[in-house]
């Protein structure tokens, strides 16, 4: 299952619309699962934690979806997919709003900085946070 994540969310991969469909909301799940266990082994380091870990994904996916081929859209719409199911049960609708227009007011911010490390920096933790078995490490870099 690592090898499907792992390639569903490379920027040069392209498979066939059908098989996305139907993996996509597996991709999901198994992502969100991952990133609920490391949001748990890490909450006592930071109260904030799981609203970052949020709009991280939520910014992935708004990157992600600015970028072209189906691939890149079937990623942003798992990445968006894995915020919602992660904020589930722990963040009302109101809150959940808020994140997402947090995580869209900082990416244009990002863009019109155009700072390139910081851009690289985000398309990094955003592979980090596609790949189940570095999960861990993606929600570590964002507890400080």
């Amino acid at each position: 299952m690592r090898a499907i994540i792992t390639a569903f969310l490379m920027f040069s991969m392209t498979i066939p619309q059908t098989n996305a469909q139907i993996d996509k909301k597996q991709v999901a799940s198994d992502l969100a699962t991952a990133i609920d266990q490391a949001i748990e082994r890490h909450k006592g380091e930071d109260s904030e934690l799981r609203r970052k870990v949020i709009i991280r994904l939520i910014e992935c996916g708004l990157v992600r979806g600015l970028l072209s081929g189906p691939m890149s859209a079937v990623a942003s719409e798992i990445f968006i997919d894995v915020s919602k199911v992660v904020a589930t049960g722990k963040l009302r609708l109101a809150e959940y709003k808020e994140l997402v227009d947090v995580a869209r007011k900082e990416s244009t911010e990002m863009k019109k900085r155009g700072d390139q490390k910081e851009i690289f920096l985000l398309l990094r933790s955003c592979l980090t946070f596609g790949d189940v078995k570095n999960i861990d490490t993606a929600v570590a870099e964002l507890v400080y």
